[in-house]
């Protein structure tokens, strides 16, 4: 169990480099309120752990893949 948060920082790091549109993101955590998952998107977006937006794609950033190494450091631990 982990995070909207950490769910969209572990499903990026799947991805990384290269960028998941929102659509995938979506799809991928269907399980989750959308709403939920875009307001996540918006904050880390803020908070410069990822790069993009809804029409081009998410990406992590360097900091935003740090945090990603950590999320799976501790479902795996």
């Amino acid at each position: 169990d982990t995070s909207v948060k950490g769910e969209i920082l572990i499903l990026l790091h799947s991805h990384f480099p290269e960028r998941a549109s929102q659509s995938a993101i979506l799809s991928a955590m269907s399980a989750r309120s959308s709403g939920s998952v875009r307001n996540r998107l918006g904050e880390m977006r803020i908070a410069k752990l990822i790069h993009g937006d809804s029409k081009v794609g998410y990406r992590l950033t360097q900091s935003g893949y740090q945090a990603a190494l950590a999320e799976i450091r501790l479902l795996i631990s």
